[in-house]
C-alpha cells in the first residue's frame, strides 16, 4: 500500500474588519452591520474577539459600544458585528468609531480595525449669498443663514480701505 502525504502549502487564513458608512438618523437607533471576512476559507473553526473603540464618535452618545466573539465554522468566510448608531437632530460633522479585532484562534488578523463613519443627516445653517448692494464707494453684502431665519449684513468702506465690521439681527 502507498501512503500519500498532502502538505498544506496555503498560507494561513486571515481575518479583516471592513469599513462601513451609515447615516445617523434623527431619532432611535440604526443598526450597522460591520462585515468581518475570513480569506481564504479555513478547514478548521476560527474564532476572533471584537470590541468598539471611540474615535470622534463616543460610545453612549453616538453609538452603543459592543464587544464579544465571532466563530467561523469550517468553510465560512463572512460574519458580522452589529452596532447600534444613536440618532439625534444635532448639526455636527460626520463622526467615526472603530470595530477592532483581537485574539484570533485558527487564523491571523490582517485588518484589525475598521473605521465606521456616521454621516450627519441633519440640516444646518447654510450660507446663501444675496446680490451685492452698493453706492458711493460703500457696499453691503447680505447673507441669509438658511434654517435659522437670521439675516446678517456686513458693511465695508471699500473706498477708504477701512476695517470691516459686522451687524446682525434676528428676524
Amino acid at each position: 500500500q502507498a501512503q500519500v502525504l498532502i502538505v498544506n502549502d496555503d498560507g494561513p487564513s486571515t481575518l479583516a474588519a471592513v469599513p462601513v458608512t451609515s447615516v445617523e438618523g434623527d431619532t432611535g437607533t440604526t443598526v450597522v452591520s460591520v462585515p468581518i471576512v475570513l480569506d481564504p476559507p479555513s478547514g478548521i473553526e476560527v474564532t476572533v474577539q471584537f470590541t468598539t473603540l471611540d474615535g470622534t464618535a463616543e460610545a453612549g452618545t453616538d453609538y452603543v459600544a459592543v464587544d464579544g466573539s465571532l466563530t467561523f465554522a469550517p468553510g465560512e468566510t463572512e460574519a458580522t458585528v452589529e452596532v447600534s448608531v444613536l440618532g439625534d437632530d444635532l448639526v455636527e460633522p460626520d463622526e467615526w468609531f472603530e470595530v477592532s479585532l483581537y485574539d484570533a484562534v485558527g487564523a491571523t488578523i490582517s485588518g484589525a480595525e475598521a473605521q465606521i463613519v456616521i454621516v450627519n443627516d441633519d440640516e444646518g445653517l447654510e450660507v446663501v449669498e444675496i446680490p451685492t448692494l452698493g453706492s458711493f464707494g460703500h457696499f453691503v453684502l447680505w447673507w441669509l443663514l438658511a434654517g435659522a431665519g437670521a439675516w446678517m449684513s456686513r458693511r465695508r468702506q471699500a473706498a477708504e480701505g477701512a476695517a470691516s465690521h459686522f451687524e446682525g439681527e434676528v428676524r
